[in-house]
């Protein structure tokens, strides 16, 4: 007779595999806001200077194409997206 539990596959796995990795450059951001203006729950921008805030470093993978958006528009290429 075997007894016991069977463990479950680990979640981090799962979750991790569904975001969407995004870094920025804050010394190469020229301040133009179309990365708040295309993703406005991952960027924002600096009330003092404009520059750009990551409000989220691993948005969920729905929110891919808006963030390759936001990279692409950018005109310092400031902000690298890894899906």
């Amino acid at each position: 007779m075997i007894t016991g539990t069977a463990t479950p596959p680990h979640p981090t796995r799962r979750i991790e595999e569904n975001v969407v990795k995004v870094s920025v450059d804050q010394d190469a951001c020229v301040s133009s806001g179309q990365c708040a203006l295309t993703a406005d729950d991952v960027f924002d921008q600096r009330d003092s200077d404009g520059v750009v805030e990551l409000l989220d470093a691993n948005p969920p993978q729905q929110r891919l194409r808006d963030v390759q958006s936001a990279a692409a528009g950018c005109p310092a290429m400031a902000i690298t997206v890894r899906p």
